[in-house]
């Protein structure tokens, strides 16, 4: 009996789903680098070691081509936002002129309208160019890309790892399923070629 064509498939699937299993686990184990001693290499999973790079990577891409500035500023124009700003001004300058104007003086409504009309009035005229600084400023210091390389630099690779595995754990198994089969098939293949050999 040719043991070569039992021993070497099992063998060889072995080593490739081992193979494959490791390779899968190092994306994101040892979290923390590792020392090999004798040797001047640390192991450390890749996700781990190149999680800045990628957020980096991450936050720029979004930055400059998912969200860049341009279309902020059209979203914000599109909310059509005009009346609830103007509102919310009017509604706060007449809260304010109540506290600040004293009920001796005379006219004292009249007053208070005159100086609402007159300030709604230049808000109207004023109000495109007002509103572009604003959102400019907005966007200007809102940086997003900071933002994204703030919050995924500050997010657990444990947190990384779970919701990677929860979307894509099929996958991953079908990548260690696949290098036992390859190495199955690699293990026939050399016990053919060590029976032509012989």
């Amino acid at each position: 009996m040719h043991y070569e064509f039992v021993l070497l498939p099992i063998v060889g699937a072995l080593i490739g789903w081992t193979t494959n299993y490791l390779a899968v686990k190092m994306l994101f184990r040892p979290i923390k680098p590792i020392k090999l001693p004798f040797v001047p290499i640390s192991i450390q999973g890749l996700l781990p070691r190149r999680k800045l790079e990628l957020a980096e990577s991450i936050a720029r891409a979004v930055e400059e081509e998912l969200l860049p500035r341009e279309y902020f500023l059209s979203k914000l124009n599109e909310m059509e936002v005009e009346e609830e700003i103007l509102s919310i001004i009017k509604s706060e300058l007449e809260e304010k002129l109540e506290k600040k104007i004293p009920n001796i003086i005379p006219f004292r409504e009249s007053l208070k309208e005159m100086i609402i009309k007159y300030i709604e009035e230049d808000l109207n005229e004023n109000f495109d160019d007002i509103l572009y600084q604003f959102q400019d400023q907005v966007i200007a210091r809102a940086n997003i890309g900071d933002m994204i390389k703030d919050k995924i630099t500050s997010f657990p690779i444990t947190k990384i790892e779970e919701l990677v595995l929860r979307i894509s754990a099929k996958e991953l198994e079908h990548i260690e399923v696949f290098g036992g089969v390859l190495g199955f098939l690699i293990g026939i293949g050399q016990a053919t070629l060590l029976y032509f050999i012989k």
